[in-house]
């Protein structure tokens, strides 16, 4: 109530998972997926200053996955892309991983939120995932789950500027 998390470095880049298609409407966790209602909270946020992108930009091995049941040796592999990239990102944009909040939902994201200050997962994630998570949404993935880590990030920012003494940014 009021208490909305406490961050040591101000949020610079969000990260969302989200599935290739980005089709609107409900998903499950192995299946996340956009929604256009989602956009104006990722504006806000654009607006303040922090980067957003979005995992996979280009994932050729969604098809793959889907077709296999995802396997262990699969899952590690993607991992290691999703890190590899988020690692070039955080270079590009000279930052830190305490800048980096991360919004996952498939075990292959445990490796970056484990490394993200800020690690969001929708409600309906994978297990795991809602072990690591330090802000678990109420929405599931697909129904404005991205809005609401959006949101909550936008709050940690502000709330960040206020403590440091940068004004109501």
């Amino acid at each position: 109530y009021g208490y909305f998390g406490k961050i040591t470095e101000k949020v610079e880049l969000l990260v969302c998972n989200l599935d290739a298609d980005l089709k609107e409407g409900p998903s499950t966790s192995r299946n996340g997926k956009f929604n256009m209602l989602d956009v104006p909270a990722l504006k806000t946020l654009k607006d303040t200053g922090v980067e957003v992108t979005f995992f996979p930009e280009t994932d050729t091995n969604t098809a793959k996955i889907k077709q296999s049941r995802t396997s262990n040796m699969e899952v590690k592999r993607i991992a290691k892309d999703k890190l590899k990239t988020l690692e070039g990102l955080r270079k590009k944009f000279k930052i830190t991983w305490k800048n980096v909040a991360y919004l996952g939902n498939a075990e292959s994201d445990i490796e970056c939120l484990k490394k993200a200050q800020v690690r969001g997962a929708p409600n309906d994630a994978a297990s795991p995932v809602l072990e690591v998570a330090n802000y678990i949404c109420k929405h599931n993935a697909g129904t404005r789950s991205v809005e609401e880590f959006a949101e909550h990030v936008l709050l940690l920012v502000k709330e960040f500027h206020k403590t440091n003494g940068h004004g109501k940014n």
